[in-house]
């Protein structure tokens, strides 16, 4: 059997109420669009995120897997972010057993309706409080409808007077006396539900549907109220189908059974749309690589007729010049031929000459065994020079084309490694789940002798540390600079926290101060308690986000000397960076690199570590994580590789 392409209207009906449960009442976080089909929303709901992965033409569901996202945001992203984000979720219904979902959105006064088409090839629309589309993925002028922004949405025309939805006596008149395989397009079933259907009566596709039709209605019907038991099928190992309830048409087949109807489509659509696109991305490449062998043999084909006429030019020229006296004594005699009555007699004194033409001014001659024509007026040696001339041209031609050859075979290796690659990552690769984000992972954070040490990134981070996460027992620090992180030490209970934990902790809020843009060598950072930590400012002043007032006496550690460690340390395959001072990082590092305030670009300085790091490591780190650790324009001081501690001293 095929495998399932896309969610059918009885799919939908089972499937809406889950995701009414799961989002309804939600506000939406962040949208993405990950072009062409695709759109996330990620949604805030019942004190949990929630991404609704939403591909127009093939599924929806609320997926637990990680897609990667397009680091520049689309222009229908732009917009849909414009008027939904932190809108509430108010409603999502299917459209008249359509395979049609509709989603309402409310924020403030304004109301949109967002409708997902999963039919032809696919569609996802938003529409204003009056209807009018003010979004939409795909422009379409079509007969009975124009899908336009500014245009009202209308819904496609139904090519069925009755659905599932109807009375049993509406579907029983409608298909009475119709063959048994009509009921698909009848009752707007789909083959598999119709299929479905007649299995479970026993009816036969070729039959007519008399006294039955009563039976068959209901059947229809009765697919509404099932016991849900979503489950996947497969066939040789393949998923085949996803359904809310058993089959009998899947009898005998293996099947995984889920908890929700959700869970069991982002499994099978996921996992699927996966070996879709690798083989569709296959096909393409295996496509490029046969054309690019045609061309290349057709090359080689044309090199081969290059080289032979440079081959045979080059013999004619020599076999000229092996003769030249005698054919510039046969050319001379020629040329004083009044008429053809000599040529006889030329003939027998020159057995090489073969035929003479004066109206072409020419001679055919015959020179171990090569016919060659050389004009009667044009010294010999000037014809083999031209001869020569076209030796060199072909030589030169055949030269540019084996340089084309070799383009074309590092074009053909180049795609022959990129569908093993394919090929290599479908057989291994498995889809990555979302991971619950730790409250500190916003925020800079190590753990030096069991104490957490986390710092703000910014003015906004800065006062969600502060206002959120600052408690009774935590140490607060600040450089003595406008324009330093807040940091925290987290203690978790009265206790005196080791001077080694306070001066890592200075050193990452110096570093990562003003300070290091200023290329400051040095800076003074000072801490205090919680209850010295104050939003409220004096009378008559306003404290601008991330800023804080503080009360009573700070306790400074002097001269934090700026050297930062960044390292990269690799457990299982798997890599991580650590930050904090040489001492610190040098014991939990693979690779570190000591950076100082300077004047190159953290731009320049992480092009250098992300090249040391595949030279030494072999593979390279996440180049956007890595520029977010590079406090401003630094120097590279020093780069340690361990265990075997090659230390390379720079200016760099």
């Amino acid at each position: 059997m095929t495998m399932k392409e896309v969610l059918n209207s009885l799919d939908i009906y089972y499937l809406v109420p889950e995701l009414r449960e799961a989002i309804v009442g939600g506000v939406v976080a962040k949208i993405y669009h990950i072009p062409e089909d695709t759109v996330i929303l990620k949604v805030r709901s019942k004190g949990a995120y929630k991404n609704l992965v939403i591909n127009c033409k093939k599924y929806l569901t609320i997926t637990k897997f990680e897609f990667e996202k397009p680091k520049k945001p689309s222009a229908f992203c732009m917009s849909l972010r414009k008027y939904l984000n932190r809108s509430k979720i108010t409603d999502i219904t299917q459209v008249d057993f359509e395979r049609i979902v509709r989603i309402s959105f409310q924020r403030g006064s304004e109301k949109y309706d967002m409708y997902i088409e999963l039919i032809r090839e696919g569609n996802i629309l938003l529409t204003d409080n009056e209807g009018k589309i003010i979004s939409l993925l795909r422009v379409r002028r079509l007969r009975d409808r124009t899908l336009a922004v500014g245009e009202k949405y209308r819904l496609p025309p139904s090519f069925s007077n009755v659905t599932p939805l109807s009375p049993p006596k509406e579907i029983e008149v409608a298909v009475k006396g119709a063959k048994a395989a009509d009921i698909s397009r009848i009752v707007g079933l789909g083959k598999v539900l119709a299929s479905e259907v007649l299995k479970r009566l026993g009816v036969s596709e070729k039959d007519l549907l008399d006294e039955n039709a009563r039976d068959v209605a209901e059947c229809i019907a009765s697919l509404l109220s099932e016991r849900r038991s979503p489950r996947i099928i497969f066939e040789d190992d393949n998923m085949i189908d996803v359904v809310p309830f058993q089959f009998k048409i899947y009898e005998g087949k293996r099947e995984e059974i889920y908890e929700t109807f959700t869970e069991a489509i982002d499994r099978f659509f996921t996992f699927n749309m996966l070996k879709v696109s690798e083989k569709e991305k296959t096909e393409k490449l295996r496509a490029e690589l046969e054309k690019l062998i045609l061309l290349r043999v057709r090359q080689e084909e044309h090199l081969k007729r290059l080289l032979e006429k440079s081959s045979k030019y080059r013999r004619r020229a020599e076999l000229i010049y092996q003769n030249i006296h005698m054919l510039t004594s046969l050319l001379n005699e020629i040329q004083e031929c009044k008429d053809t009555s000599k040529i006889e007699e030329l003939q027998l004194k020159y057995p090489v000459l073969k035929n003479v033409n004066f109206k072409t001014k020419t001679v055919l001659v015959e020179l171990n065994g090569e016919y060659i024509e050389l004009p009667i007026y044009e010294k010999p040696s000037l014809t083999a020079n031209t001869l020569y001339d076209k030796v060199k041209k072909y030589r030169e031609k055949a030269k540019r084309l084996r340089k084309v050859l070799e383009e074309f075979d590092a074009r053909i290796e180049k795609l022959r490694k990129g569908v093993r690659e394919i090929e290599d990552k479908a057989r291994t690769w498995k889809p990555k789940l979302i991971t619950a984000r730790k409250w500190y992972e916003k925020f800079r954070w190590i753990i030096v002798d069991g104490f957490m040490i986390v710092a703000g990134r910014d003015a906004y981070t800065n006062e969600a540390l502060i206002k959120k996460y600052c408690e009774k027992y935590d140490i607060v620090l600040h450089a003595d600079i406008h324009g330093s992180p807040f940091t925290l030490i987290k203690c978790g209970r009265e206790t005196t926290v080791p001077e080694a934990v306070l001066k890592e902790a200075a050193l990452i809020t110096a570093c990562y101060s003003k300070a290091w843009r200023e290329g400051f060598s040095a800076i003074d950072v000072y801490w205090v308690k919680p209850n010295q930590v104050s939003k409220a400012p004096p009378p008559g002043q306003y404290l601008p986000r991330g800023s804080f007032m503080i009360k009573g006496k700070k306790n400074y550690i002097r001269g934090v000397q700026l050297r930062l460690c960044i390292g990269v340390k690799v457990e299982n395959s798997i890599y991580k960076f650590v930050i904090g001072s040489e001492e610190n990082v040098s014991r939990n590092s693979d690779i570190y690199f000591l950076l100082v305030p300077g004047n190159l670009d953290k731009k320049i300085i992480a092009d250098k570590i992300l090249s040391k790091c595949h030279e030494k490591l072999g593979f390279k780190v996440d180049k956007t994580k890595l520029m977010e650790l590079i406090p401003g324009p630094s120097r590279i001081l020093k780069i340690n590789v361990l265990p075997i501690r090659r230390v390379h001293d720079s200016n760099t």
